[in-house]
């Protein structure tokens, strides 16, 4: 009998098998009959020394290939995901460099409101403390404490843009 028929007979008693095989590792039956069919082309092709024992040699090809490819894919995911946390990356810091931009922006504008006007602000927005607590210390009366806080908010309004506003309100509580 010639060789490629012999291995055309070993194809067809162990094709089955052999997939079933490659399926367990791949759980893709299309991927795992690729495989079996690659390492038959392989062994018709390539054959250096005789095998004695063709079953042993077909499982461990099947196996090892099916371990190739498994390696294979999971380097293209973890380049994959090597790739989408750069970009993660690199959007987190734009975000971060907007937040610090906003902050600055909003300290600035800070800095220009009228100096009682600026020290209820700080006090009351910046620090927390309550209006009561601030009349309190300041000694003066808690309307007196909200309309400062009013005029603050509508100051800032005027001086920062409707974005930077909304941008800098959304992050207002990380800023302090």
């Amino acid at each position: 009998m010639r060789q490629e028929q012999h291995i055309e007979l070993i194809f067809k008693e162990n094709y089955k098998e052999l997939c079933f095989l490659a399926h367990n590792y791949l759980a893709d039956l299309d991927e795992a009959q690729d495989v079996v069919q690659d390492v038959f082309v392989k062994l018709l092709t390539t054959q250096n020394k005789p095998i004695t024992n063709y079953n042993a040699y077909l499982k461990t090809a099947v196996r090892n290939s099916c371990l190739k490819r498994l390696r294979d894919s999971k380097l293209v995911l973890l380049q994959d995901i090597d790739s989408r946390f750069e970009t993660d990356k690199y959007e987190f810091e734009q975000e971060e460099i907007k937040r610090e931009e906003a902050q600055l922006k909003l300290y600035r504008a800070i800095e220009h409101l009228p100096p009682q006007c600026k020290k209820i602000f700080v006090l009351c927005v910046v620090e927390g403390m309550t209006y009561p607590k601030a009349a309190e210390t300041l000694e003066v009366s808690a309307n007196t404490i909200k309309t400062h806080i009013k005029r603050a908010y509508k100051m800032l309004r005027v001086s920062l843009s409707e974005s930077q506003i909304s941008y800098v309100l959304a992050f207002l509580g990380i800023f302090f």
